[in-house]
């Protein structure tokens, strides 16, 4: 199971052109692959399966909570960005909101976007894909957030 969150500045620094991580998935000829954009407001709360994957989920704007399996909920902030892989997870409003399968919406791509009710919260999200095999040692280097 990974998990790892990272509070950041959206926005690349002038002094540094580059950080350990970015030059870790250039080096591995990483990028996003199927980008989508969640808009909701209200209660809501949208889980996703355990996949063999790098996701990544960006809070441009409000907040959320991110729930896994066996784990207390972590709440995310505008600006707030994390890294999923091999697990599952619920992403919502609050915590112990009942959740619905959030494949449905994504699945074939019919959609890359998603409104619930309104866009208190907006969040950006999509997975990592890496083009070399051995590139499994990613997801096995990522701590899990304690």
């Amino acid at each position: 199971m990974v998990y790892a969150r990272v509070t950041m500045s959206l926005s690349r620094s002038s002094k540094s052109p580059h950080d350990p991580f970015s030059d870790a998935l250039a080096l591995l000829d990483a990028r996003a692959t199927r980008p989508t954009r969640l808009e909701a407001a209200g209660d809501w709360a949208l889980a996703f399966p355990e996949r063999e994957r790098l996701k990544f989920v960006a809070v441009l704007k409000g907040a959320c909570w991110i729930e896994r399996p066996g784990h207390v909920g972590e709440f995310l902030n505008a600006g707030d960005v994390c890294l999923i892989g091999r697990t599952s997870y619920t992403v919502a409003s609050h915590p112990g909101v009942p959740s619905i399968d959030g494949m449905q919406f994504y699945e074939p791509m019919a959609q890359s976007s998603l409104r619930l009710n309104g866009d208190d919260t907006i969040m950006l999200g999509g997975g990592i894909a890496v083009a070399r095999e051995n590139a499994g040692f990613l997801l096995d280097m990522l701590q899990p957030l304690r």
